[in-house]
């Protein structure tokens, strides 16, 4: 809204608009000047992902940070009609981003990981611009054999690769994927392949769940009170 003078102009603004409200005069011989700046504000966000394929785990994610923000959305709006539900947004905006971060990690642990190499090699990452890439593993693919020589777990891989393969023939399994086999192949000497391998089920394994930001502060309070 300017005003300027004796003329009064205002630009029309939703009642919802928290901002600048409707219906706001400025007094003659004044000028009124609105300039907005800008306040970056953010939620981290972090997961991992042992249950799944980590793309579904992206879209799974990335569905409940969208209901998380529409939710969100709609209690500000709420509150911005009514100002006595402002409390509902203020709470809701870190508990809701809790409770996602918390639904997350709990169904990776009551889940069962699926990224274990019991027979073959399966892979748990493929390295960027890496032989593996090329050739086009994947994730979740398991290692059956190369060049006709059955591949059992990591160390056969290494010494079948090592130090130098030529024209390799790989026969891989995917249960997340169809054909769940196919024979894939490289042409020319392979350097290392490129893979991150799963581990197997008789290693050792360990996994640190971080608690969220509030759930950091009640663990710190418990202990200072005790």
């Amino acid at each position: 809204m300017l005003s300027s003078g004796m003329d009064l102009q205002s630009v029309p603004m939703p009642d919802w608009w928290p901002i600048f409200q409707p219906g706001l005069e400025v007094p003659e011989s004044h000028v009124m000047l609105h300039i907005l700046f800008p306040l970056v504000v953010a939620l981290g966000y972090s997961d991992f992902v042992q249950t799944e394929l980590p793309k579904t785990k992206a879209r799974r994610s990335a569905g409940m940070l969208l209901v998380y923000s529409l939710v969100l959305l709609s209690l500000a709006v709420l509150a911005n009609a009514y100002s006595w539900l402002a409390i509902l947004p203020v709470t809701f905006a870190p508990l809701g981003h809790e409770l996602v971060i918390y639904m997350g990690r709990r169904r990776e642990k009551e889940n069962s990981p699926i990224f274990l190499g019991e027979e073959g090699v399966m892979v748990l990452a493929v390295y960027p611009n890496s032989p593996a890439e090329q050739m086009g593993l994947e994730v979740g693919d398991v290692i059956r054999s190369i060049n006709g020589v059955e591949t059992e777990d990591l160390k056969a891989l290494a010494d079948q690769m090592s130090p130098w393969v030529i024209d390799p023939v790989f026969v891989v399994e995917n249960q997340f994927r169809l054909p769940a086999e196919r024979r894939i192949s490289f042409k020319g000497k392979v350097p290392p392949l490129g893979i991150v391998p799963a581990p197997h089920p008789e290693q050792g394994a360990y996994v640190r769940f971080k608690d969220g930001f509030l759930k950091s502060l009640w663990n710190k309070w418990r202990v200072k009170g005790k």
